[in-house]
């Protein structure tokens, strides 16, 4: 099978299709996992229209939340950053503990800076310090706070940032790299 047919195949099966059986097509994992499996396929239409299904067939919290941060992600991925910090928010109204909607929003609130000076930088620095309240040993918060403290010119927080990430995990080149830049400044 070549590459096409395989996705051709793949497209078939993500898409609805009545013959489901009524207990799958009702089912909040079903259209979950659905949606999963089309973002990692860059379908993201069929991603959100499976999200927006989820959404519909449950009233769990925590499950809302999940669904909301992946339609974040999904949001993020086709750089509709705006809709992906709403869609985190929805995220944490659910579940104010959810590191990765509190990560998500933080890396929206970073692509959309316009320059290094941009005060969305600050908003990013709080969504990464969150996330570290949550999960101190987080790496790739740990990172991101780094950089986004080096953009405010907070260098001896970006270091202390960098440092920390490194006593976690040394053979990881990116805080080495950015301690580095900041040590030039």
């Amino acid at each position: 099978m070549t590459e096409l047919e395989i996705m051709r195949v793949m497209e078939k099966i993500l898409n609805y299709d009545n013959s489901y059986p009524i207990i799958l097509v009702n089912d909040f994992n079903f259209f979950y996992q659905k949606g999963i499996e089309s973002c990692d396929l860059e379908m993201y239409d069929v991603a959100l229209s499976n999200y927006d299904k989820a959404i519909e067939l449950t009233s769990n919290q925590n499950d809302l939340s999940d669904v909301w941060t992946e339609k974040g992600l999904v949001m993020e991925k086709i750089k509709d950053y705006d809709m992906a910090i709403i869609c985190q928010d929805k995220a944490i109204g659910y579940n104010p503990n959810n590191e990765d909607a509190w990560y998500m929003k933080g890396v929206s609130f970073g692509k959309m800076a316009k320059s290094v000076d941009d005060p969305l930088h600050n908003n990013a620095k709080e969504c990464y310090e969150k996330v570290l309240s949550l999960k101190p040993n987080d790496i790739q918060a740990l990172d991101n706070l780094g950089v986004t403290l080096y953009r405010l010119k907070d260098y001896e927080g970006a270091i202390k940032c960098f440092d920390k990430s490194i006593s976690i995990e040394p053979n990881q080149s990116f805080p080495w790299i950015e301690k580095a830049k900041v040590l030039k400044e």
